[in-house]
């Protein structure tokens, strides 16, 4: 990881300048001024280069604080924001453009904006800086880094499996079993020690359903999973690994009395 160059940058009421950093400056921070009534921070910030130009403007921002960047396309960047006078929240945009491409407030710890990006396009980026707490002010830093390419994708498997789907077509209608007024249909699931099964529903129209899995001899007590949404739209999706052989119950039921109509149920292994 290498730094790039230090700059200094201030925020003021609108209209917001920035201030270039003498040329005796480290490389490192780029660092930059907005002024507040300091808070006690929860955790201790991360040590902000001392080599960095300090500028003290006292008067609080409302604005956003500019800072001008320039980033090369394909290669990917930290941008980290840090301050010991107020809680920062930082965005990042393309000059000329308003459009957010990046956003972050405390992902760098320490309520420390952490942004990482890869620009499409090479050219000028704006890190856009300001306080969560309305009137805060201080002195800010912003580091940006290169950071080394994302490991190559695994494109090759172990090996192959194939799974066997067993597929049931219900409805949930006015001559359905029902639980708290909710419609429901059981289905019976045998397992092997070991063995592990994949349940999904796939409803018509707009029913919603949730799934449920019960011990046969526990029906309709505490079930031992259970899904809503986790299959997309309003379908469940249970990945369900007993650890042990046995029969099981598998529940489809609906979200709510109101849920009526066909679906299919999926369940592989």
């Amino acid at each position: 990881m290498r730094n790039l160059k230090i700059l200094k940058a201030a925020l003021l009421a609108a209209p917001v300048f920035l201030f270039a950093a003498p040329a005796s400056a480290q490389p490192g921070d780029h660092h930059g001024d907005i002024a507040q009534e300091h808070a006690d921070h929860a955790e201790d910030p991360m040590p902000i280069d001392p080599n960095a130009v300090r500028v003290n403007l006292p008067e609080p921002a409302e604005a956003w604080a500019d800072h001008r960047v320039q980033l090369e396309a394909g290669r990917r960047y930290s941008i980290r924001v840090q301050s010991e006078a107020f809680d920062p929240v930082a965005r990042l945009v393309r000059a000329g453009s308003t459009d957010v491409l990046v956003e972050d407030d405390d992902s760098g710890g320490a309520m420390s904006p952490l942004m990482v990006f890869t620009p499409q396009t090479s050219g000028e980026y704006i890190v856009q800086v300001k306080s969560f707490a309305p009137g805060g002010s201080g002195e800010f830093a912003v580091s940006v880094n290169a950071m080394g390419p994302l490991p190559a994708l695994i494109t090759t498997g172990a090996r192959t499996e194939r799974g066997n789907w067993r597929v049931y077509a219900g409805n949930l209608n006015a001559s359905s079993a029902t639980e708290r007024g909710a419609k429901y249909a059981d289905y019976e699931l045998r397992l092997t020690d070991g063995q592990i099964a994949m349940l999904h529903v796939l409803g018509t129209g707009d029913i919603d359903t949730k799934l449920q899995v019960f011990r046969a001899s526990e029906r309709g007590l505490t079930p031992l999973a259970e899904s809503d949404d986790e299959g997309g739209g309003l379908n469940p999706f249970i990945l369900f690994n007993p650890g042990e052989a046995g029969t099981y119950v598998v529940r489809v039921i609906g979200y709510d009395e109101s849920a009526t109509g066909a679906y299919r149920l999926r369940i592989g292994h």
